[in-house]
């Protein structure tokens, strides 16, 4: 069926603003067929004649939107289904997302109705679809003027930032392909549109505004098809501050969360990430004009403040700076004058339009410059007479990168609004314009990363630790709750170690396995443990930490307990069997007194020395397995993960991808060489058997902290959830 047959709005009225938008945008965007308003009791809407009823339609409608109520929308669909209607745009609301259960059955029948009948649904509670190439869009929301047709496609499970995600398209001077509101998905969800997104000749990006993803193995599939074709997947995410409350039982889900897991599941399938829709606008541009060449940013500025700037915001971006090939910075000491410093960025004051020219052709022609960056710092320029340098200034800044063929991104220092005749001017170059540089160094960031390894996602920001901060405090820690932070740029602080490891241990009914199961659970897969004896009596205890040398420390172990220290669990640095035996006493007092249920046992460590990390691997429902390393003992809820990396199955590359992560992220450096060697094994293995081995039927596995001995990494304390 073309798109000049009828569409019909089952439900329009005058006072709707939703159907006045559906007219607008239809004829905004050119469709060349009739509209048929169904409505039985106005005569006309918008100008258009109305129609009594859906069985007074003169045709079968190319597309249906239905604005009815929800008990009168499902009548509706039903006779729009038998008519033949190839598609359906349920825009109403007070379906499964009011969780009701009457509300949830409505929408299910709709949509099994719509299966049966091969008719495309689309909706409820949403606002429409555009299909621009065909000159069909039926949005029920203002879109953005002077939206045209490109290779960009929208996807947005959010129906009230449809519009502000078309805009940011539209303002980076780039046109739509097509755009979904999907809203509830009963029948055409994320996921399809990322299937049919891969099969559009039409499109190279596609956005998704994403709050969650029903069907991650089907979603993960649909995005590795597109990237396969050439196609870049964007992806702004909402709610992302919500957390998981099976994963927060642990340190590593406190200190990660449902976030930070989603983010890098998708850094591992290779969406890229925007943190706002400002980011947007530059991102789609970027990833419509990059070429291929080079893998980094050069930035060109015409201060030095303006240098400095850049750099710092490159820095905190994560932008990778391209180095020059050491021919090219030949070339610019001979077109510069005496004592220029030849870098990136590189300070142009005082460069007339022929040098400048010629430091542009030297940028765009070197090999490792993927995009040229020149900041703007006066205003805009537009058609007024005062205005020409700045014009002359931007005219040659798009035809070197229309010569070039090389993208150059261009943004107000200040955050100023592009104008008119810069959008006109960006749009016949590949000249990316950005309202802010704030924004286009986070976009510069994401396509031009400086440091993270493929599949990993850093989660700090700059590389560096604080040597002032929690990381560098030099006092005792241990086990699961130590006294003071302890991280992996410490001197160390003693960390219990001893004897045997005792056998038993239940699992709670929260999942939380008692800390001597677990810790037999991971000796048996040969993890280097510090040893320990799990006993019922305080004397017992005493006893047996005569026989150890050095500070003892004690740990409740009581199946269900993930946090001991914070109810009284752990005792540290405790020097003879009679300090052993009262500890276990009071610590047994303690519990009882926190409501802590069942028999209260402990475990009897000697402490070691040695900077601490933590390892906590996680399974997030839409994610799946994840593995995070970072700081260590009682100050990992202060200091941030500083890498978590989403685990594909297999994992064959353990270790390489292993070394990656804490590479990429500034622990290498902290621990140093040596010991980052002895630390990828241990965790590499955890992985792959949390991925498919052993550990293949635990929620969370964390070891919290992992001790860097002189004789190599020791865990100390393990907590397992079912």
């Amino acid at each position: 069926m073309g798109a000049d047959a009828g569409i019909a709005l089952v439900g329009a009225s005058e006072t709707m603003p939703w159907t006045y938008w559906l007219i607008r945008n239809l004829a905004d965007h050119g469709h060349p067929g009739p509209v048929w308003p169904v409505n039985p009791r106005q005569p006309a809407v918008h100008g258009l004649p109305a129609l009594g009823g859906i069985d007074e339609l003169p045709g079968v409608p190319a597309a249906a939107v239905c604005l009815l109520r929800p008990d009168r929308a499902e009548a509706a669909v039903d006779q729009l289904c038998a008519l033949g209607t190839p598609t359906i745009v349920l825009v109403s609301n007070g379906f499964r997302e009011t969780g009701d259960p009457d509300a949830t059955a409505r929408e299910a029948r709709i949509a099994a109705r719509c299966r049966a009948a091969g008719v495309r649904l689309i909706g409820p509670n949403c606002v429409g679809y555009g299909h621009f190439g065909d000159r069909l869009v039926l949005v029920a929301e203002p879109l953005p003027a002077g939206l045209g047709i490109g290779p960009v496609s929208v996807a947005s499970q959010s129906g009230a930032l449809l519009s502000g995600v078309l805009g940011a398209v539209a303002a980076g001077g780039v046109g739509l392909s097509r755009a979904y509101s999907i809203g509830n998905g009963a029948a055409f969800g994320l996921t399809e549109a990322v299937e049919e997104f891969a099969a559009d000749d039409g499109a190279s990006v596609l956005v998704l505004v994403l709050e969650a993803i029903a069907d991650p193995d089907r979603f993960a599939a649909a995005v590795a098809h597109c990237r396969a074709g050439g196609k870049s997947v964007v992806a702004l995410r909402l709610a992302r501050s919500a957390r998981s409350a099976a994963v927060a039982r642990s340190h590593t889900g406190a200190v990660v969360g449902t976030d930070r897991l989603a983010a890098a599941w998708l850094d591992r399938l290779g969406v890229v990430p925007a943190d706002s829709i400002e980011e947007l606008t530059v991102l789609v541009r970027l990833l419509t004009t990059r070429t291929g060449a080079g893998d980094g940013v050069f930035v060109l500025t015409g201060s030095g403040g303006a240098a400095g700037y850049a750099a710092d915001l490159a820095a905190r971006h994560g932008v990778a700076l391209a180095d020059l090939a050491p021919a090219t910075a030949a070339a610019l000491r001979e077109v510069l004058p005496p004592g220029v410093f030849i870098g990136n960025p590189l300070d142009l004051t005082g460069a007339d339009a022929r040098r400048k020219e010629r430091v542009r052709e030297l940028i765009y022609t070197d090999p490792a410059v993927g995009a040229v960056l020149e900041p703007y710092a006066l205003p805009w320029p537009d058609d007024s007479a005062d205005r020409h340098w700045f014009r002359d200034g931007l005219t040659g800044l798009a035809a070197a990168s229309t010569r070039h063929g090389r993208p150059t991104l261009t943004a107000s220092v200040y955050g100023e609004q592009p104008t008119r005749w810069v959008a006109e001017l960006a749009g016949g170059a590949p000249l990316v314009v950005g309202p802010s540089l704030v924004a286009a160094m986070a976009a510069a960031g994401k396509i031009f990363p400086a440091t993270r390894a493929a599949g990993s996602t850093d989660l700090t920001g700059p590389a560096e630790p604080d040597p002032a901060g929690p990381a560098a405090a030099d006092e005792p820690a241990a086990a699961d709750e130590p006294v003071a932070a302890g991280g992996p740029v410490a001197a160390g602080g003693p960390v219990a170690a001893g004897g045997p490891v005792a056998a038993g241990g239940p699992v709670a009914a929260d999942g939380v396995v008692a800390e001597a199961e677990a810790r037999e659970v991971l000796a048996g897969l040969g993890l280097p443990l510090v040893s320990g004896v799990v006993v019922d009596d305080p004397g017992d205890a005493g006893g047996y930490a005569a026989g150890l040398r050095g500070p003892v420390a004690v740990k409740a172990a009581v199946a269900g307990l993930a946090h001991k220290g914070r109810v009284g669990g752990v005792r540290l640095d405790l020097t003879t069997p009679a300090e052993v035996t009262a500890a276990c006493e009071r610590m047994r007092a303690d519990l009882t007194a926190a409501g802590v249920a069942g028999p209260v046992r402990f475990l009897v460590q000697r402490m070691v020395r040695g900077p601490e990390v933590l390892v906590g691997l996680v399974r997030d429902p839409t994610a799946g397995p994840a593995v995070t390393i970072g700081v260590g003992g009682w100050a990992v809820e202060l200091v941030p993960p500083l890498a978590t990396l989403a685990l594909p199955s297999p994992f064959p590359d353990a270790e390489a991808a292993i070394a990656d992560l804490i590479g990429s992220c500034g622990l290498g450096r902290a621990i140093g060489a040596d010991r980052t060697a002895e630390l990828v094994p241990l965790v590499a293995e955890l992985a792959r058997h949390f991925v498919d081995g052993e550990l293949r039927d635990y929620a969370t596995v964390e070891i919290n902290p992992v001790v860097l001995t002189p004789d190599g990494p020791q865990a100390v304390d393990a907590l397992l959830i079912r």
